[in-house]
């Protein structure tokens, strides 16, 4: 999409630049998009929140960053902070307000009143995440009426979002990928000296720790197969989500071939993705998952659900292996088939 020597303001993203315990896809998105958007010529503005993003840091690669605070728990975090965006933006002379995600896009009718053009970017359906309760599932469906109606344009990472715009409200919505710069792959010396990893003797997850991702049945299937000389990694945190993380570290215990890492950057993520045995993605909800793509950029063996977002993919690229999405032992089957395939790399 071709915008030049506009004014943009990013709200909904957590914090600039993308490396933070807690960050996601959406930071990552948002934060190539900026850039891209700076080198055309426009003015860009991400808000962020007080807990993602150094004070001190006023701007990070032409991207100016206001930051306002947020009541951060579960609930109120994403609300509070694009609610107090939203209002702020209205005084600024921003031309376009683009929001990221379902939630935060909520607070789009105020800027719209004050004659902002507003954008907003789906990333997934979050009213269907399991980690929400009943009233925030009727809250985010509430919101997903509220960006139809107000913004100037929808954008959607995957086309079964496209899909489901134009049938659910006959909106059209424009199809918008994330940019991933593809990886180059490196050889374990972080990883060797931190976790003992040599290359090739481990599968990895990379992502949120959050209970639609599913991580708890790529830790039952490596407990139950066992596998020999294999190690399971899991890099990532939760997410306003500790009971789940909890259960996580319940199901691993003993095993000390689980690794836990937290959340990587940098070329500790960049040894992870280059020297995995296989990259392995149990969601049961993904727009359009920036590891996935990360995973593919090295050539990696992928297993992943057969959600539509995914569906074209098995056509493009060899090494993807499909799952049905709410079939444990199909998945466990796929699994143990992987893991037992003698070929180096796989």
């Amino acid at each position: 999409m071709d915008i030049q020597n506009k004014k943009i303001a990013f709200i909904g993203q957590k914090g600039i630049p993308a490396e933070f315990p807690g960050t996601s896809g959406v930071e990552f998105f948002v934060q190539a998009q900026a850039e891209k958007l700076v080198k055309k010529g426009n003015k860009v503005t991400c808000y962020v929140r007080y807990w993602a993003t150094p004070k001190k840091l006023k701007k990070f690669r032409g991207i100016n960053l206001i930051h306002l605070p947020s009541i951060n728990t579960k609930h109120l975090d994403a609300f509070s902070h694009s609610f107090l965006a939203s209002l702020h933006v209205c005084f600024t002379n921003a031309d376009i307000v683009w929001y990221q995600t379902i939630g935060p896009a909520f607070s789009s009718f105020i800027p719209k009143f004050f004659g902002k053009k507003i954008y907003t970017t789906i990333h997934g359906l979050d009213w269907q995440r399991e980690k929400w309760e009943w009233w925030a599932k009727l809250f985010l469906k509430i919101s997903e009426k509220v960006l139809v109606k107000f913004s100037d344009r929808i954008f959607v990472v995957s086309k079964s979002l496209k899909k489901y715009y134009w049938q659910k409200y006959h909106r059209k919505s424009i199809y918008f990928p994330a940019i991933v710069p593809k990886l180059k792959k490196i050889k374990p010396n972080i990883i060797y000296k931190k976790y003992g990893l040599k290359g090739n003797d481990y599968l990895l997850y990379m992502g949120r720790f959050v209970p639609e991702k599913r991580v708890h049945w790529l830790i039952k299937a490596y407990q139950n197969l066992k596998p020999k000389k294999i190690k399971l990694v899991l890099a990532g945190g939760e997410s306003h989500s500790r009971k789940y993380f909890n259960y996580l570290k319940k199901l691993a215990v003993n095993n000390k071939n689980i690794i836990f890492t937290n959340y990587v950057f940098g070329k500790e993520k960049q040894e992870l993705f280059s020297n995995c045995k296989v990259f392995i993605l149990p969601s049961s909800l993904e727009g359009a998952s920036i590891a996935l793509k990360e995973a593919l950029s090295l050539n990696k063996k992928c297993l992943i659900t057969n959600i539509f977002a995914y569906e074209k993919l098995s056509k493009k690229v060899k090494n993807v292996y499909f799952f049905k999405i709410n079939d444990y032992q199909n998945f466990f089957r796929k699994f143990t088939k992987l893991i037992n395939q003698k070929k180096k790399n796989l």
